[in-house]
């Protein structure tokens, strides 16, 4: 259950192929939780960036698969 405002009951993870967990005694692998990635923030001089209060030039997001 990941929820993007970041509520309590939240819990949000990374799962990527491969990473897993080897249960030979039951004869199956389980994927491992990875840490949330998703999570980033940006400091400038010891202050988080905050894009909803900062001048911007630019914003450009994207994702490389």
């Amino acid at each position: 259950n990941s929820l993007e405002e970041g509520y309590r009951i939240s819990n949000p993870a990374t799962y990527i192929g491969g990473f897993y967990e080897k249960y030979e005694e039951y004869n199956y692998n389980q994927l491992v939780k990875l840490p949330d990635w998703t999570k980033i923030q940006v400091y400038i001089d010891d202050e988080i960036i905050d894009l909803t209060s900062c001048v911007k030039s630019k914003i450009t997001r994207y994702i490389n698969l």
